[in-house]
């Protein structure tokens, strides 16, 4: 028998003890320091802890801590990982209603295309993916989610009837829907709001601000130079209160991020409303600087004062669960058909990687090995990180051959599995007080 080699010692806040973290199967075992001290000791003897504390060996062994000499543990975990991406249960797609937005934030990657919206023939075409998926025997739930562009212009004319149809479609065959936006939250209009809600069970939408009122309207206005963010704050108050859950997504930078304070307060009466979570994001050009760690550290002494939900005591919870992209049952859909497996890049021809033509997904001759989205390095096989590394299809493909994160030390790896571990921990209480 050997130690699984995805294992670490955690220090534990009790200071007689210590926490042993299987990342691999996500397992968690306290120990006092005798006993985690006689896990060192054996640690490349493993079945001398069996004479010695034999209920100890029993637990590390029924929980995969140790395990097997012939188990090749990196194909065990790559299996998983194949396993959990390829399965038929859950269906994730997201559409491009239309391209066009009816503001130009300065940071956003799509290049908006006036006068672009999914046609009626189009729609049919979605509709019909939609109904075979539902058909299936093995999905159990489908993921609908809108992106673009701004999807709520074209709610009338393409959203809605899509997601009736899949509804329809779900209902039939006694499937799940989630319904899901992301969107700037300007058309997410009071009617808009009581559609959705009559219409499906479960609706989410993600917002994103850029600071307080007066931060966020120098970014995100309307073409005669009217902010935005009075009617959001007052959209969104709504949504919550009608049940819809809302993530608000704080786009930050050094230069915005002690605003947010503003935003916060201004949801204070729904602080504790389980509807409502922030999420805080650096904008993608904002490059680390002291002034940005020095601004985040007075910000959480700010926030301290309320209680509300937000990943802002995570260190990297996008490790826990893998990019939607990764996941063999995921597409996008944009307005003309063509199919992509991210919206993190520009909805050009060359990116596609297929096209919807008869209500089914044709890949693309050149990009048919794109059908099966995740690829592995040979690092990989070495690497500790495997299990929980969030390197994702699109950073994969950008770098093909090559891993993006490049050489990782010992300790930045040690870092990274602490991080993944408080977040985990972290999850069942994401207030922050």
């Amino acid at each position: 028998m050997k130690f699984s080699k995805y294992i670490q010692f955690i220090k534990h806040e009790d200071n007689d003890k210590e926490v042993l973290f299987a990342y691999r199967q996500n397992e968690i075992i306290d120990l006092d320091k005798r006993l985690a001290s006689l896990i060192r000791t054996n640690i490349d003897t493993p079945d001398n802890i069996r004479d010695i504390h034999p209920e100890l060996y029993n637990c590390l062994a029924e929980r995969q801590i140790i395990i097997p000499d012939e188990c090749d543990e990196t194909i065990l975990c790559l299996n998983e990982i194949n396993q959990k991406l390829s399965s038929d249960q859950t269906v994730r797609l997201t559409i491009n209603p239309t391209m066009d937005c009816n503001l130009r934030c300065w940071y956003c990657y799509e290049n908006h295309m006036t006068g672009s919206v999914m046609d009626k023939s189009m729609i049919r075409q979605v509709c019909d993916y939609i109904r075979k998926a539902a058909e299936s025997p093995t999905m159990e739930n489908l993921i609908l989610s809108f992106f673009g562009g701004e999807p709520l212009l074209r709610y009338n004319s393409v959203v809605k009837p899509i997601i009736i149809s899949a509804c329809d479609s779900c209902k039939r065959n006694g499937k799940a829907i989630l319904v899901s936006f992301t969107s700037n939250g300007v058309c997410l209009t009071r009617h808009i709001v009581d559609d959705l809600t009559e219409t499906v069970n479960n609706v989410s939408v993600q917002i994103a601000f850029d600071g307080g009122k007066s931060t966020h309207n120098n970014v995100k206005k309307f073409a005669n130079g009217d902010g935005t963010y009075d009617l959001v704050v007052s959209n969104l108050k709504y949504a919550i209160n009608k049940g819809i859950f809302t993530t608000i997504r704080c786009n930050y930078t050094a230069t915005n991020l002690i605003s947010f304070a503003e935003l916060v307060e201004d949801f204070i009466d729904l602080h504790e409303n389980k509807n409502l979570k922030f999420s805080f994001h650096r904008v993608w050009q904002e490059k680390d600087s002291e002034l940005l760690t020095k601004h985040m550290s007075e910000f959480k002494t700010i926030a301290k004062q309320f209680r509300f939900s937000s990943n802002l005591s995570s260190h990297a919870v996008v490790n826990l669960s893998p990019c939607y992209a990764d996941y063999l049952n995921s597409v996008v859909i944009n307005y003309n058909g063509d199919i992509f497996r991210c919206t993190a890049r520009d909805f050009k021809k060359s990116n596609r990687i297929g096209i919807l033509k008869n209500g089914t997904i044709v890949f693309d001759d050149a990009q048919s090995s794109e059908s099966s989205p995740r690829r592995f390095y040979k690092e990989c096989g070495e690497c500790k990180m495997l299990p929980i590394c969030n390197i994702c299809y699109q950073q994969r493909k950008d770098s093909p051959g090559i891993c993006p994160q490049g050489e990782i030390s010992n300790e930045d790896i040690s870092a990274n599995i602490d991080k993944y571990y408080s977040d985990l921990t972290n999850t069942s209480n994401q207030s922050y007080s």
